[in-house]
């Protein structure tokens, strides 16, 4: 680099600052000394101007230039003070710097910006400045290092984590056999606020203020400072364009979800969400499993909460960050980039890329769904309770009853077990069928 001249002053002062040049290879061009002005070229060793084939492409940029070629004067004038036209530096990195084009900068992903979803909190390093880029690490999970595995000799100490990258926390982490961060459930309680009208509502800023006053019932004092302005607002449970992972049954409407970004297949999920292998030779059933849907998504802590044993999950199984059955030490929506310039297993931007944005497109809930009733009569063993013939099928007349209904539990009403409040208001259609 060249701390270059000023323009002439006035009273013929010019040369204000002892200037040195280097050229690319080290030598020296002292003032007053014009033999090596010809070598002299600007040039970054960051993303700069690529040869012609764009092997060195990062994303799309302007038309290379011959950076190999003699430089170029902007004008002869002895006065200007940047005589030379610099190569360019977006885009592409520097064809000389490394000189293996398939080597790419990793990078580190600091989102100075709203985020799109709650998950890309995973980018988030986990370290204090001074210890960021001792801490930074490519991806170094495998088969053994398991970051959804405590490590055997973890004795609730936090620093000794399988953390696929060493500068991010370990959300992938839950185990049910020993004690496990489980930082993935973090995502059930953040949320990137919605933007579509109605999906929130609006508390009187003049109630919710702190005017100093407290309520009267102190149950409440917590609830109004939480709902100070800008925070006075809650949601209404509804949030328009998101898709139900757990009720996608067509292929097209995963893949539509998906939008051609890298990760699973519908065939990937299905077989997710099923939560086992089949045994059956043409259905998707298996003898052990009572289900077609043996592993849906479902909120945190509740991998255990299922009626046989062999039902139970790890908690992070249940949610979007669940592994992928073929490559266990990765997530199920991880994209698998190889590309160079988009490798994965040097930039977690690249690698969580496709799961982040599922984030704030899906739910595993729905607000309003249909109920299918069908009601028969059988006959039951009295010493086991197993069910026996339907009452009527020797003599054809088999009498079954249906009914269909559409529930929105959005709709707030009251639950007690064992009594019947106001829960007819959720039941917003009653079909009898028969």
């Amino acid at each position: 680099p060249k701390l270059v001249r000023p323009t002439p002053l006035c009273g013929g002062l010019k040369d204000v600052y002892n200037t040195r040049t280097f050229d690319i290879n080290g030598k020296v061009d002292e003032p007053g000394n014009d033999k090596l002005v010809d070598r002299v070229r600007f040039n970054s060793l960051e993303r700069g101007w690529s040869k012609p084939l764009g092997s060195n492409m990062l994303w799309k940029n302007e038309p290379a230039r011959n950076i190999n070629g003699p430089p170029t004067a902007l004008n002869d004038i002895s006065e200007q003070i940047f005589r030379y036209d610099g190569n360019a530096t977006l885009g592409q990195r520097n064809s000389s710097y490394p000189a293996n084009n398939n080597v790419f900068f990793p990078w580190l992903q600091w989102n100075n910006r709203p985020f799109v979803s709650q998950l890309e909190l995973m980018m988030v390093p986990r370290s204090s400045a001074s210890q960021l880029l001792k801490d930074y690490s490519f991806n170094n999970s495998t088969a053994v290092r398991n970051p959804y595995k405590v490590p055997l000799n973890n004795v609730g100490n936090p620093n000794e984590t399988y953390t696929a990258y060493g500068h991010l926390l370990n959300f992938l982490e839950s185990d049910q056999n020993r004690a496990s961060s489980n930082f993935h459930r973090l995502f059930d309680y953040t949320e990137v606020q919605s933007y579509f009208t109605g999906a929130q509502t609006y508390l009187n800023p003049h109630v919710f203020q702190d005017d100093g006053v407290r309520p009267a019932d102190p149950q409440l004092t917590g609830i109004v400072e939480e709902l100070r302005p800008p925070f006075n607002r809650i949601t209404n449970y509804r949030d328009p364009g998101r898709i139900n992972m757990n009720t996608i049954f067509d292929r097209y409407v995963f893949e539509g979800l998906m939008n051609n970004h890298s990760g699973a297949t519908y065939a990937d999920w299905d077989d997710s969400r099923r939560g086992y292998t089949p045994n059956h030779p043409l259905l998707p059933l298996h003898d052990d499993y009572p289900t077609f849907f043996a592993n849906p998504i479902k909120p945190a802590g509740s991998g255990d909460m299922v009626p046989l044993l062999k039902l139970e999950k790890d908690d992070v199984e249940v949610s979007l960050l669940r592994n992928n059955p073929t490559k266990l030490q990765e997530p199920l929506f991880s994209t698998g980039y190889t590309n160079p310039n988009e490798n994965a297993s040097r930039n977690p931007t690249f690698e969580y890329q496709s799961l982040q944005r599922l984030g704030n497109l899906t739910t595993g809930r729905s607000n309003v769904y249909s109920v299918w009733i069908t009601v028969g009569y059988f006959e039951v063993a009295q010493f086991n309770g197993k069910l026996g013939v339907e009452v009527g099928i020797d003599e054809g007349r088999i009498k079954r009853h249906r009914a269909f209904y559409m529930i929105d539990r959005s709709i707030p009403v009251a639950f007690e077990p064992g009594e019947n409040h106001n829960v007819d208001n959720a039941v917003i259609l009653r079909r009898y069928v028969d």
